[in-house]
This record gives structure tokens, C-alpha cells and sequence, in this order.
């Protein structure tokens, strides 16, 4: 009944005061080391906005070829266990589905960059806008400095682009143009623990996105997806949750640097 629901819920354990629980561990022994005095947490500490750089490119643009060894130093952002968002199987290790990932800008394009460590790569039937449903990438990106940070539902600022591999072929949809990345230039190079892939993809692919600008801070995403028997079974998110796709209050936030 509600009467007793609302009773159940004055218990300690709910309630989740620091002062009332204090008596629940009064006779646990804790190591030395242990920090014993229980305190409040201050929900701050939580925000799951990581913080990276984009570096803006003019002269030294990187060769679509399936090697990042031209991608300048400290562009990648990493993928491991925290970042595990989706496990229909159980994840194997970093083995299993890990890696890294960055993104570039130019005056002209949106470069992409991701080294997938994958026991199981190049796993993808789908085709059109559920090829999110297998093995690939996904990134998601707002260049508007001035767009809402805790928006969320998506904008016409915001932008979603997919590539999917099967074998050596490789798909691509964003969902905002309603169609495939016609004008992307794609580079996929299988490694001996997965694949790197590259792209670089013209502004003017998304209408209205708002072209970048250095010195400004803007909101991205990077997203792993894995599929080891048919259809996705793990995804990783360098940010946010699975709800990413709708919600860009989750996406991490990224400052547009001129590259030294």
C-alpha cells in the first residue's frame, strides 16, 4: 500500500544521510589505510563530461590511408571498461573491444580517426540507418560554441554520422541528412588486434552545421560498436550513456585549438 511504501522509505538505507548511517558501520573493523569519517557526496564529483582537444588543420591535414602516425600528438581519447556501455555478452577484456579515437577540422572538412582493438572485426549485415546494429563507429558532434550545454533533445545544430564495416566493405548513414555519407573519403586498415579507420567529410555533407571556429568550445562524441555473432553486443562511449543518440546533454566537450 502506499501507507507502508512511504514508511519503507524513511528507512536509513534510503534516506542516505551520512549522520544516520553512521551507526550501521560503528563496529566494522576497516583497514588503517580506510578513510573512516562517512561524509555526504557533494553529486558534482559525478559529471560524466569528459574534456578533450580538437586541434584545427590548415597546412598539415592528414592522408586518408589508414595510418594515424601523421595525427598529431595528444588528439586521442581512449576506450576501456568504464566506457562499457552495452554488454548483451560478456565483455572479454580490452582484447575483446577497446581503443581509441580523435577527430581534426579544417577549414574544409571533418577529419575522424579510430585504432578498434577487436577479436572479431568486420561483423555487419545491416544496411541503411541500422547498420548502428554491428561492428563500427559512430560520432557525434555540435560546432555551435553558443548551443545549449545541458540541451536535451537533439537540435538542428547537432549531427550523428555512422560507419559500419563488413569485411572489406565499409557503410555509412547519418541519420540527420536522412542518407548515406556520399562525399566521405574512408580509409579502413585491419591491424593484427583490430582495424584503424579514417575519414574525412566535407562540411557542406551537413547543411545546416555550424562551421567551427578556433578557440571555441564545442560538444562531441565517440562511440565503439561490436558485434561478434550478427548483431551488436557491446558499445563504448568515450561519454554519456546509450541514450547519447537523443541526448547530447552527455557528450563530452571538446576545444578547438590551432595546431603549434
Amino acid at each position: 500500500s502506499l501507507m507502508s511504501f512511504s514508511e519503507s522509505i524513511k528507512d536509513d538505507y534510503f534516506l542516505s544521510s551520512a549522520e544516520k548511517m553512521k551507526h550501521h558501520f560503528k563496529d566494522i573493523a576497516f583497514p588503517e589505510s580506510a578513510m573512516k569519517e562517512l561524509k555526504t557526496l557533494d553529486m558534482e564529483v559525478w559529471d560524466t563530461r569528459p574534456e578533450t582537444v580538437i586541434y584545427w588543420v590548415e597546412a598539415k591535414q592528414p592522408e586518408i590511408d589508414g595510418s594515424i602516425e601523421d595525427w598529431p600528438q595528444g588528439t586521442f581519447v581512449s576506450f576501456g571498461r568504464r566506457n562499457l556501455v552495452l554488454e548483451t555478452d560478456v565483455w572479454g577484456g580490452d582484447s575483446d573491444l577497446s581503443g581509441r579515437a580523435g577527430m581534426l577540422l579544417s577549414p574544409e572538412y571533418i577529419y575522424i580517426a579510430f585504432d578498434v582493438v577487436d577479436d572479431k572485426p568486420f561483423i555487419n549485415e545491416k544496411s541503411g540507418k541500422d547498420i548502428w546494429n554491428g561492428d563500427g563507429i559512430e560520432v557525434a558532434f555540435n560546432f555551435n560554441a553558443s548551443a545549449d550545454r545541458n540541451r536535451t533533445a537533439m537540435t538542428e545544430d547537432d549531427f550523428q554520422a555512422c560507419f559500419a564495416f563488413e569485411k572489406d566493405t565499409v557503410k555509412t548513414w547519418s541519420w540527420q541528412i536522412s542518407g548515406e555519407i556520399e562525399k566521405a573519403d574512408v580509409s579502413l586498415k585491419p591491424t593484427q588486434k583490430g582495424y584503424i579507420v579514417e575519414a574525412r567529410i566535407p562540411f557542406d555533407t551537413f547543411p545546416a552545421l555550424k562551421h567551427p571556429e578556433p578557440g571555441t568550445q564545442v560538444t562531441v562524441n565517440f562511440v565503439i560498436n561490436d558485434a561478434d555473432a550478427g548483431i551488436r553486443e557491446h558499445q563504448m562511449l568515450w561519454a554519456g550513456d546509450q541514450m547519447f543518440y537523443a541526448d547530447p546533454s552527455v557528450w563530452g566537450s571538446a576545444t578547438i585549438e590551432i595546431l603549434p
